[in-house]
């Protein structure tokens, strides 16, 4: 019975001591008062949003920076051509200049696509937040979600360029200067329509085994 009386009377003693509770409404405060706000009352302020959601680029623009070579005289037309290749062997570079500088014109273009595809993307979507954040709290949220789209966009872009790759070695497609696959003579003579090639093979490196072989120009 005495703890019984002790407890009744410290709860009566927190009632009439405990300051009263006041809640108060401030309609439409600017983003200075909330901040001013939230400093004197973070734990019990509350500012709901009219809108959870808005789309990213109501706060921030981006623009990509790409290699400068993309932009070069390498990626111009004028290096499509070569005028006679047939007076190349396949160990002289000359012979795959004009092929790889295509190469590096649609890899430039292809990457610039997939970049702006992927910003607008991560500009279009929404940012969602039932309550206003604080300027740290804000810029914490856009900085993560802006370096986690850094991030996807080159991985997508490397998967799509390894899934090529794996597609074309794995049906063993000859290349156009035929670097990593060879009929096998004379092919012309065979009865069937099947023709057979067998993979080229580089200080043994084997085209048919890995898709990377390499040989010095």
């Amino acid at each position: 019975i005495f703890r019984l009386v002790i407890g009744l009377a410290i709860l009566i003693l927190y009632s009439v001591v405990k300051p009263p509770v006041r809640t108060e409404t401030i309609e439409k405060p600017s983003f200075d008062v909330y901040e001013r706000l939230i400093q004197d009352y973070k734990d019990t302020l509350r500012c709901h949003c009219t809108f959870i959601s808005s789309t990213y680029d109501q706060y921030i623009t981006m623009k990509p920076k790409f290699h400068q070579i993309c932009t070069s005289s390498f990626v111009l037309n004028k290096w499509r051509h070569i005028r006679d290749p047939s007076i190349y062997t396949k160990k002289d570079y000359r012979l795959f200049l004009s092929s790889h500088l295509q190469f590096l014109t649609g890899l430039c273009n292809q990457s610039i696509q997939s970049v702006d595809a992927s910003v607008y993307q991560f500009l279009s979507s929404l940012f969602i937040t039932p309550e206003l954040l604080s300027k740290v709290d804000f810029n914490k949220r856009i900085d993560l979600r802006i370096e986690q789209s850094k991030e996807s966009a080159p991985r997508m872009f490397i998967h799509l360029l390894r899934l090529l790759r794996d597609t074309n070695h794995g049906n063993a497609i000859i290349s156009g200067f035929g670097t990593n696959f060879e009929y096998i003579d004379p092919f012309y003579s065979a009865p069937s329509y099947i023709v057979d090639i067998k993979a080229i093979d580089y200080d043994g490196c084997s085209c048919g085994l890995y898709a990377n072989c390499t040989i010095q120009a």
